[in-house]
This record gives C-alpha cells, structure tokens and sequence, in this order.
C-alpha cells in the first residue's frame, strides 16, 4: 500500500485552517491503478481537499510513479525539504 507525505500549510480541523506546517500522511490501495490513485487524493471530493485548503508544499511517496505524477498535479516539488524534518 503506497505511503504518500504532503507538505500541508494550510492543514484544516473541522474546516478551520490550522497554524504551522503539518506533514499529511495518507495510503492508497495496491489494486487501484495510477489514474485512480491520483483522483482519489487530488480530486474535489478527494482526500486532500478535505485536509489543505492549499495546494503542498512539495510531496514524498515510497511509489515513485505517483510521487512523480502528484508533483506534476499539484506543481510541487519532489522530496520533503529540510526545514520540514522530522524532530
């Protein structure tokens, strides 16, 4: 099942925008093509819209495909920057 970070600046809670930069994990299913990976997390009714109101800041998969193709959608950069380490 593909890991998939994103750099969230705008990360929301019950709606409300949330201060400060969170890193938003989320899976998507091994038998779900590449086209269905991507809806699944860009599209309007998708889960990213439910956690940003923002695009990412940049994106890191363990799938490289879909790390390459959520880059393009998203116009982010690959690879987690390093003022966004993990503490």
């Amino acid at each position: 099942m593909p890991t998939v970070r994103l750099g969230n600046k705008a990360a929301l809670d019950r709606g409300q925008v949330i201060e400060g930069n969170q890193v938003t994990t989320m899976n998507v299913l091994d038998e779900d093509d590449l086209a269905t990976r991507i809806r699944t997390i860009t599209h309007a009714d998708g889960l990213w819209p439910r956690m940003s109101s923002a695009p990412p800041a940049w994106v890191e998969c363990d799938d490289p495909e879909l790390e390459a193709a959520l880059a393009e959608q998203f116009g982010c950069p690959v690879g987690r920057p390093k003022k966004w380490a993990v503490a």
